[in-house]
């Protein structure tokens, strides 16, 4: 089975819920609570945490009640100046994204009016084709008659031409 490797955020951890329980962290303790790790790791990074937390004690108790509250009022106006700013710009982006929506729908009804038109107009010249090819089918009926009309006179000159030439001796 693997070693338990001891890291800065384990043994943190291990010494909060040590102190949490109203014990003092030690490394033994905090060996016991992460389940193994270099008790030389664990030493180091606990001793960190401990000089840490007493720095941060100093600092706080060093400093006058009225400066504590000037900080902290401070802190305050700038987490409310903060979250009106992101709110602001929040409903920024939203409003511009609405405006977009609205455009892009815009669009959309526009784009669904010109495919109803051109279908309609699809439909139109279907039914126009759909009797065109009646139109033609008549049609070159209608020029093979004009040809054959135009032709058989056409033919009996010919024939006729021939005929006579035939008596004149000449060769057609």
């Amino acid at each position: 089975m693997a070693r338990a490797i001891a890291t800065k955020e384990s043994v943190q951890r291990a010494a909060d819920e040590i102190l949490a329980a109203g014990a003092m962290p030690t490394a033994d303790s905090v060996r016991d609570r992460i389940c193994g790790g270099s008790y030389s790791t664990i030493s180091k990074l606990l001793r960190e945490y401990i000089e840490a937390a007493e720095h941060a004690n100093a600092v706080t108790s060093e400093l006058p009640e009225a400066v504590s509250r000037v900080i902290h009022d401070a802190i305050v106006r700038v987490a409310n100046a903060l979250d009106i700013e992101s709110r602001e710009r929040v409903d920024a982006v939203v409003r511009s994204a609405t405006e977009k929506q609205q455009k892009m729908r815009g669009e959309l009804d526009a784009a669904s009016r010109e495919i109803e038109r051109l279908e309609q107009a699809l439909a139109g010249s279907e039914h126009e084709k759909g009797s065109s090819p009646r139109m033609r089918s008549q049609l070159p009926k209608t020029s093979r008659q004009r040809q054959s009309a135009v032709s058989r006179p056409q033919v009996s000159k010919l024939r006729f031409f021939r005929h006579s030439s035939r008596r004149a001796g000449m060769i057609i």
